[in-house]
C-alpha cells in the first residue's frame, strides 16, 4: 500500500496536467525579471523570436493573439505600427521531444487474510414428566457458529509503467523601441513560462499557460513560482477570446 501511494504522488508530480476532484489542471512554473534601470512601458507590438518564423506564420499569429489579450487585460496597449510604441515583445515558444521514463512499483493484491471474529448462538429445548413423587426431564441443545472473515493485502505483484512527458515553454522578452536608449536599458522585462505534462500539443496548453501567467507580465517574481490552473478556469476563455477581458490600470 505504501508503494502504491508513493506511485500516485509521483505520477501527479510528473504528469503536469493533474487532477483534483476529477478536474484536470496544469502545473505551471513562472519566472519573471525586470530591469531596475528602466520603466515597464505601456504600448507594444509582438514579434516572433523563433528561428525561421515570421509574422505571417499562422501558429505565431494565434499565440501572439493570446499574449496580446493577456497584456491588454493587464492594461498594456497593442499598436499596429512598430515605430509608434514603447516596446517590442519578442515571443518564443516550443515543446520538447517526448521523454520516456519507467516507474516500477509493487501492486498490492487483496484477499482474505483470516478470521476476525466468530459468534455462536444456541437454543435449548426440553421436556419433563412426573410419576408419583418423581419428576424426570429431557433436553436438547443446538448451536450455530458464524465466522467473520478479515480482508487485507495478501501479497504484491511487481508492475512497471511507461510515462511519456513533454516540456512546454513560452519566453517573452521586451525591448525598448527607441534607438537612442543605452544598451543596458534596452531590455525592459522578460517572462518565462514552463509546463511539463503528458501532452505534446502546445496549442492546447498555450492558453492555459498564458492565463495563469498574465498577472506577472512586466513584474519581477523574485524567483520561480509554482502555480496551477484548472482547465475550466474562466481566464482561459478570456485568453481564447471567447469572452472580453477586463482592463485594469497599470500600477
Amino acid at each position: 500500500m505504501k508503494n502504491l501511494i508513493l506511485l500516485l504522488i509521483h505520477l501527479l508530480i510528473l504528469v503536469g496536467c493533474t487532477t483534483s476532484d476529477n478536474k484536470p489542471r496544469y502545473s505551471v512554473t513562472i519566472d519573471g525579471l525586470t530591469n531596475p534601470d528602466t520603466d515597464q512601458g505601456k504600448t507594444f507590438v509582438i514579434a516572433p523570436l523563433n528561428k525561421g518564423v515570421d509574422k505571417t506564420d499562422l501558429q505565431f499569429r494565434e499565440y501572439a493573439k493570446y499574449i496580446s489579450r493577456a497584456m491588454e487585460a493587464q492594461g498594456f496597449i497593442e499598436k499596429s505600427d512598430p515605430l509608434n510604441c514603447d516596446m517590442t515583445v519578442l515571443l518564443a515558444y516550443g515543446v520538447s521531444d517526448p521523454k520516456e521514463s519507467q516507474v516500477s512499483f509493487n501492486q498490492p493484491v487483496f484477499g482474505q487474510t483470516g478470521i476476525s471474529s466468530k459468534q455462536t448462538v444456541g437454543n435449548m429445548y426440553g421436556s419433563s414428566s412426573t410419576w408419583g413423587n418423581t419428576t424426570s426431564g429431557r433436553g436438547n441443545y443446538s448451536s450455530t457458529t458464524t465466522y467473520t472473515p478479515s480482508y487485507g493485502i495478501t501479497g504484491y505483484i511487481p508492475q512497471t509503467i511507461n510515462i511519456t512527458r513533454y516540456h512546454r515553454y513560452i519566453h517573452l522578452y521586451t525591448q525598448d523601441r527607441r534607438q537612442d536608449v543605452e544598451e543596458e536599458k534596452r531590455l525592459r522585462w522578460e517572462l518565462h513560462v514552463y509546463s511539463t505534462g503528458n501532452s505534446g500539443d502546445l496549442r492546447v496548453a498555450f492558453p492555459a499557460m498564458v492565463a495563469v501567467a498574465q498577472d506577472y507580465l512586466g513584474k519581477n517574481t523574485h524567483g520561480s513560482l509554482e502555480l496551477r490552473i484548472f482547465t475550466d478556469d474562466p481566464r482561459i476563455n478570456v485568453i481564447k477570446g471567447l469572452v472580453q477581458p477586463e482592463t485594469t490600470p497599470l500600477e
